[in-house]
């Protein structure tokens, strides 16, 4: 039975020779120093997003007044329109 199991790798002369130690033992230090952020590249992007918030934040107030102003008109039309025809 263990002839059979070794036929049926098939495993090359070389192979031991070739094998490489596991990745986790080597050290990686393959790392762009573009790609690195610095504290104020962090600070930028903060005010940046900061801004980003306040103006979505200006944005969505003025579609709640404009839809509640729209809202209002239209309940005040249909009431109109009831009272008169009664």
């Amino acid at each position: 039975m263990p002839d059979s199991a070794n036929n049926k790798l098939k495993l090359s002369p070389n192979s031991k020779k070739t094998r490489s130690a596991p990745s986790w033992n080597k050290p990686s230090n393959d790392y762009q120093l573009d790609d690195l952020a610095t504290k104020r590249d962090i600070k930028e992007l903060g005010l940046k997003v900061a801004k980003d918030i306040a103006e979505s934040k200006a944005e969505l107030v003025r579609w709640v007044v404009g839809v509640g102003v729209l809202q209002m008109t239209l309940i005040v039309g249909l009431m109109l329109k009831l009272t008169h025809s009664i």
